[in-house]
């Protein structure tokens, strides 16, 4: 079962700078391709297409956007709650 986000988020903040910037390293990393091998034009291709199917999706399914001021509103409360965790004691 996976742990509860925001305890997550918590052990993480506890950590020292250089085990964090390990983890955030990781963490990037594996939002990358999987195929480490692909090239600068294979990787354009991928996100003009997820970018087309995005478009695709908005024009058939309008309701899905999000208005950027929902957007901007949800940011700014996660970073007062990554803030909130960071001033607690550990």
């Amino acid at each position: 079962m996976p742990r509860d986000l925001s305890q997550l988020l918590s052990d993480a903040l506890a950590l020292p700078i250089e085990q964090r910037a390990r983890l955030i390293t990781s963490l990037i990393a594996s939002l990358e391709v999987d195929d480490d091998t692909a090239s600068p034009a294979e990787l354009e291709s991928a996100w003009k297409a997820e970018i087309e199917r995005r478009e695709a999706e908005l024009d058939t399914s309008p309701e899905l956007a999000i208005p950027s001021d929902a957007v901007f509103e949800e940011a700014e409360r996660q970073l007062q709650d990554i803030r909130s965790l960071r001033k607690r004691p550990a």
